[in-house]
């Protein structure tokens, strides 16, 4: 078995691969991980000619990384492959002084390679939903009128960067190409100021079948304002506007502040659930 690090003239190649394999893990975000094989650590594993599986895993800010993408090919060993990609991947993320590596198991088969791997669970994320009602009105915030709400504009990136980094633990983090990322691909995309400094954004995605609120942060010094609920508001308003009837947002289990914000406002849990381990290295 041949590893190497992929390149970006490798992203046909890890498509296929992916596509095809009947071990396939992708991890629950908007980054296409076909587009990180430029990235260290991604590797590809081969027999002689043969593409017979992959490991993504890297790091979007320092010292943390996620699990990206793996799979196994067709005819090879899932855990063989994975043995030695995780070697592998574990050897360059440490040079790469990066200390937690996390995972969201989507699947049975991938909770027990990395729980085989030495990786704990320590959160889930769950999934919440809203339908709207015809002539449903959102709820009011309680917030401030002096804070004004408006669109993002791509010179705000620095200042959600902070807010960000302000308002998760290391692990849910973004970095500023994942913050980009979500802005292009954005449908409603807003922010709370006051006297020019970022309380608070929301960030909702859309497609076919309804909207996804992808990001939601506010200041911890501005929380129980009602900031949250005027942004979700925003966001709902927005893509009512556009013709869809549904709002869907995940949080973790652990994060009791947003569970608490998103049940206030009248969303539900879907009943689908999936666990999050991390591994020290």
């Amino acid at each position: 078995m041949n590893l190497r690090q992929t390149s970006a003239e490798d992203r046909a190649v890890i498509e296929g691969l992916i596509a095809s394999a009947p071990w396939s893990h992708v991890h629950l975000d908007w980054i296409d991980p076909t587009k990180l094989t430029d990235k260290d650590p991604f590797i590809l594993a081969t027999d002689g000619q043969i593409p017979a599986g992959t490991l993504g895993c890297p790091p979007d800010l320092p010292g943390v990384a996620w699990v990206r993408t793996f799979a196994a090919a067709e005819g090879f060993d899932l855990r063989e492959i994975w043995r030695v990609l995780w070697a592998e991947a574990v050897s360059r993320l440490r040079r790469l002084d990066v200390d937690i590596v996390a995972a969201i198991a989507l699947e049975d088969w991938f909770e027990k390679l990395i729980r085989n791997a030495g990786f704990k669970r320590t959160n889930s994320v769950i999934f919440y939903e809203l339908e709207f009602e015809p002539g449903m009105v959102a709820n009011r915030s309680s917030r401030d009128s002096s804070h004004p709400l408006r669109s993002i504009r791509s010179a705000d990136l620095e200042a959600i960067l902070e807010v960000d980094g302000h308002s998760f633990e290391p692990i849910w983090r973004l970095s500023g190409d994942s913050l980009s990322v979500a802005m292009l691909q954005a449908s409603s995309a807003s922010l709370i100021e006051d006297q020019g400094k970022v309380l608070g954004y929301q960030i909702t995605t859309s497609s076919a079948f309804g909207a996804h609120l992808a990001r939601l942060a506010v200041r911890p010094s501005h929380r129980r304002e009602g900031l949250g609920t005027a942004l979700v508001n925003d966001a709902i308003k927005s893509i009512r506007e556009i013709g869809l009837d549904q709002l869907s947002v995940n949080t973790q289990e652990k994060n009791a502040p947003s569970r608490r914000l998103y049940e206030n406002m009248g969303f539900r849990t879907t009943g689908k659930e999936f666990p999050v381990f991390e591994i020290q290295l």
